[in-house]
């Protein structure tokens, strides 16, 4: 069974997206003012399964120090992201992923 939703928590002063698929329950609060997104959480029954918080953004409003949880693996982890490079070419090669040695390449699309 599938479910979703959108409400506003006023407790935390967030938008909340959640949805359901069986027993596995996401969520992702997101900031009102900028709509990005602050803390996404996954449970499983009423278990957690992870979460990340967005705890500080850079200038750019990119996230810069990310706090990372999942109980069940014995893990929290706090990322600080630096030396980020905005606005870099790259080029369209970085996208490509060629097919395994002795499979036929076909093209879907338009």
């Amino acid at each position: 069974m599938c479910s979703s939703d959108l409400a506003y928590d006023d407790r935390v002063g967030r938008f909340v997206s959640s949805w359901r698929v069986g027993e596995r329950a996401c969520q992702v609060e997101t900031d009102p003012h900028d709509l990005r997104p602050t803390r996404v959480v996954v449970r499983h029954g009423e278990v957690l399964v992870s979460e990340v918080r967005v705890l500080s953004r850079d200038a750019k409003g990119l996230p810069e120090v990310l706090r990372m949880r999942a109980p069940s693996r014995d893990a929290d982890v706090e990322v600080r992201l630096r030396d980020v490079a905005y606005d870099v070419k790259l080029p369209t090669s970085a996208f490509v992923l060629d097919p395994p040695s002795r499979m036929a390449r076909e093209y879907v699309g338009r």
